[in-house]
């Protein structure tokens, strides 16, 4: 059930565990760490907020059907006795896991904190802004170059030379006149 409710986490970005609350995916934003002249990419995080009145997701009932292979009532019976033993752990056993998501713990003063698990995305390095520009510096600069050298090809030829002159207007003349002798020759 676990890598269900994961799968679903993902593609909607949001699980409510009824009576419990609702984990969300939300995007943090890049940060960028101007005294080492680094990038930090954007990351997904997941985050929980506590709300004892959360109720299933519509479509998850639908999902787990299509996932699990199984009608509708028992994909939502699956989930609520997974919802009740998920809810049970954290109240008896003060800690409650869900794999690929995170662990919710239960303090002594009944406060619950999530901790997420390690996103594959923190293992990214950051990304160095000097190295970064230094590399596009040169791939603009070589664009530039060829393209100078393909424009100055260009204007070399007969077909786009500004020197070239134009003799368009002696082809009408001399087509004009050859018409206006038909003309006579035939009239």
């Amino acid at each position: 059930m676990q890598q269900y409710l994961y799968k679903f986490l993902v593609l909607y970005r949001k699980l409510c565990i009824p009576g419990l609350g609702c984990f969300s995916i939300i995007n943090d934003s890049s940060l960028i760490d101007e005294t080492n002249g680094l990038i930090f990419p954007p990351k997904p995080m997941i985050h929980f907020n506590i709300n004892e009145s959360a109720e299933m997701d519509s479509q998850l009932p639908q999902f787990l059907t299509e996932e699990m292979n199984i009608d509708e009532e028992l994909a939502i019976k699956e989930f609520q006795d997974f919802s009740s033993l998920f809810s049970r752990n954290l109240q008896d056993q003060n800690i409650a896991i869900l794999s690929g998501v995170g662990r919710l713990n239960k303090g002594s003063n009944g406060i619950i904190r999530f901790t997420a698990e390690t996103n594959l995305l923190e293992f990214l390095p950051p990304i160095d802004i000097e190295r970064n520009i230094k590399v596009l510096t040169k791939k603009i600069t070589k664009a530039k170059i060829i393209e100078d050298s393909e424009v100055n090809e260009l204007l070399n030829t007969e077909e786009i030379n500004p020197k070239a002159k134009d003799y368009w207007w002696i082809y009408a003349l001399g087509l004009t006149l050859i018409g206006l002798v038909a003309l006579l020759m035939y009239s």
